[in-house]
C-alpha cells in the first residue's frame, strides 16, 4: 500500500504572493508527499529571482527548443499560465510516475487570484520563502504575459 493515505487531513492554504517559486514549490511538494492536501492562491504573484533580462532570456531559450521532425507533435509542452506553470514545477519535485507521486499530485490545487469559495480562509505565508522585496525579481504574471498569456481579471469566478 502507498504511504500516501486515501483520506487526507485538513488542507493547507498557502498564499503565493511574493513567494519565491522554487522555495514555495519545495515546501508544497514535501507537504503533498506527507499526504496533505495543499491549496495555493495568487499563483500569478509568485516571483522569480533575477533581473528581467536574465529571466526573459531563460524563458526564451526554453520556448525555442523544438523538434526538427514535427515541432507541433514532438516538441516539449510548455505552460505559460502561472497556475499550470507552478503545478509543473511542483510535479518536477515529486516522483509523479509512481503511484505515491500520482496520489500526492491529486492533492494540489493552484488558483489564479483568490476564488470566492476561499475568500474567508486564513492563508499561510512562509517568511523564509518570501522574495518579493528588493530590486531583482519578476512575477509569474509579468513573464507569462510576455510569452502569450492573456491575463484574466477574475479567472476563478
Amino acid at each position: 500500500m502507498s504511504s500516501v493515505s486515501k483520506s487526507r487531513a485538513m488542507p493547507i492554504y498557502l498564499n503565493g504572493e511574493g513567494q519565491v517559486l522554487g522555495r514555495l514549490a519545495s515546501i508544497v511538494a514535501k507537504n503533498l508527499l506527507r499526504g496533505n492536501q495543499v491549496v495555493v492562491v495568487n499563483a500569478e504573484k509568485i516571483v522569480l529571482k533575477g533581473s528581467w533580462s536574465s529571466v526573459e532570456k531563460e524563458w526564451q531559450s526554453r520556448f525555442e527548443l523544438k523538434s526538427a521532425i514535427n515541432p507541433f507533435r514532438y516538441s516539449p509542452k510548455r505552460y505559460v499560465r502561472p497556475d499550470m506553470y507552478f503545478r509543473r514545477v511542483v510535479r518536477g519535485m515529486i516522483p509523479w510516475r509512481k503511484p505515491k507521486g500520482k496520489q500526492a499530485l491529486r492533492g494540489l490545487r493552484v488558483y489564479i487570484g483568490i476564488p470566492k469559495h476561499l475568500e474567508n480562509v486564513e492563508f499561510i505565508n512562509y517568511k523564509d520563502t518570501y522574495g518579493g522585496s528588493g530590486k531583482h525579481y519578476v512575477t509569474l504574471s509579468k513573464i507569462a504575459v510576455r510569452f502569450g498569456w492573456k491575463e484574466v481579471e477574475n479567472a476563478n469566478g
